[in-house]
């Protein structure tokens, strides 16, 4: 099961400490490698999208889960065969670095606005 916590933040700043900005977030963003893939036991299905789970663990470790850390009875069923040692990509927490960095892309574009500005 995944907690309600997963699909919802709550950062309200009255129950919040140690509050910290993201800082970079583009540059992890654009790290990722987003993919179609088939998954090898189910040949003749439809391509899926998804973030490779590399290199989301290598950006995001915190964001990527293994088959052996999930609820025991989901754990027992995924440990087995095929599933072993199965990654997955916890996309809610990822949607935060997503605004930051459509943020940081605004800040560069109101930038180079205000260059060509002073260039005319």
């Amino acid at each position: 099961m995944i907690p309600p916590s997963s699909f919802e933040s709550d950062a309200d700043p009255r129950w919040t400490t140690n509050v910290e900005p993201i800082p970079f977030a583009l540059d992890k963003i654009c790290k990722l490698k987003v993919i179609r893939y088939n998954r090898i036991f189910e040949p003749g299905a439809p391509k899926l999208v998804g973030i490779s789970t590399e290199e989301a663990e290598n950006e995001f470790s915190h964001d990527v889960i293994r088959s052996d850390s999930l609820d025991e009875q989901i754990s027992q069923v995924l440990s087995q065969g095929k599933f072993k040692d199965k990654k997955y990509v916890n996309y809610t927490p990822l949607i935060t670095f997503l605004v930051r960095a459509v943020q940081e892309l605004n800040d560069k574009i109101v930038e180079l606005k205000d260059e060509i500005a002073n260039l005319k």
